[in-house]
């Protein structure tokens, strides 16, 4: 089935856990199966974004069935058109595989997209280079990105407006998954660790030693704003200078060079990086809302079953 433009993966962990992959995150997700029903039930549970840092609970309850070698798995969704935080969906009644809430799924992971053969391959050029120079990369290609949608499309983050024709809000929430499953990418293939300190250092406005690392940075700040990825309430004040782990000017130490530039691991999170948070918060809770009703409900990707 096609549903959104990526594929969709489920990774049953237990009978009451399961990893859940869809085109911009990847999440743990509680699980719940009944099969003595006909068909049998597949609930699955997912934190989703209220506010900025703020999750709530949502069960999604499905129909399914295997085919007789137990090779495909059909999977009915929710007929309910998107989701509200706190108001429960409906379970379908029977499996409709001429409905957009029908997926087919198949054994194994799912192949890797040419936009992600394109990461993986500039991931692999950056092999054995120092955390600084990665961090360059994952600036340039993370702001072309930006750029082009915007010279394209006059792309941006924001909320559709009711009174928008609903091709309209469609496209915008399409093109809005497109951009999430894009800095997705990039977060799984240059690791989370890389791309939080990235945006740590934009949210924060320290000042960086090395003058590429800087520049690099600098881009990215400035077609964040433009987007809305990224709001500026204040200029940065200018930090007392020292050295922290990926180049930051803070104190009387020198600063690291570009090639010794090291990553340190981010705290424990809910699984999403500050970036997809700074994403989120620019969304507002309704826009996040449609974007997981795109991913889970709606025609368009493929979805495979490991």
């Amino acid at each position: 089935a096609e549903l959104g433009g990526g594929s969709q993966e489920l990774d049953f962990k237990s009978e009451s856990k399961v990893i859940l992959t869809v085109p911009a995150r990847q999440m743990e997700a509680k699980l719940k199966l009944d099969v003595t029903k006909d068909p049998m039930w597949l609930d699955i549970t997912i934190p989703i974004p209220i506010a900025p840092g703020q999750f709530q609970d949502h069960m999604m309850p499905h129909l399914f069935e295997f085919n007789e070698d137990y090779t495909e798995l059909h999977l009915m969704g929710p007929p309910d058109q998107g989701m509200q935080a706190g108001i429960p969906l409906r379970r379908p009644t029977f499996i409709d595989k001429e409905s957009k809430s029908y997926v087919k799924m198949s054994r194994g992971a799912a192949k890797a997209s040419n936009e992600e053969k394109d990461v993986m391959g500039v991931v692999d050029e950056l092999k054995g280079k120092g955390d600084g120079e990665k961090m360059i990369k994952y600036c340039e290609l993370l702001t072309k990105k930006l750029k082009d949608a915007v010279k394209s499309s006059g792309f941006k983050f924001e909320e559709p407006q009711q009174h928008w024709p609903e091709q309209e809000i469609k496209d915008k929430y399409t093109s809005m998954l497109k951009m999430s499953q894009y800095i997705f990418l990039l977060e799984k293939h240059f690791g989370q660790a890389l791309c939080t300190n990235v945006s740590n250092i934009i949210k924060t406005g320290q000042v960086v030693s090395d003058p590429t690392l800087a520049e690099a940075i600098a881009e990215l700040r400035k077609i964040m704003i433009v987007t809305n990825m990224h709001k500026e309430e204040a200029p940065p004040a200018v930090p007392t200078p020292a050295t922290t782990s990926f180049g930051v000017n803070q104190g009387e130490k020198k600063s690291l060079p570009v090639n010794q530039v090291s990553v340190a691991a981010p705290p424990p999170s809910s699984g999403l990086s500050a970036l997809s948070l700074v994403l989120f918060g620019a969304l507002g809770a309704s826009a996040v809302l449609g974007i997981f009703y795109l991913l889970f409900g709606s025609s368009g990707s493929k979805q495979k079953k490991k």
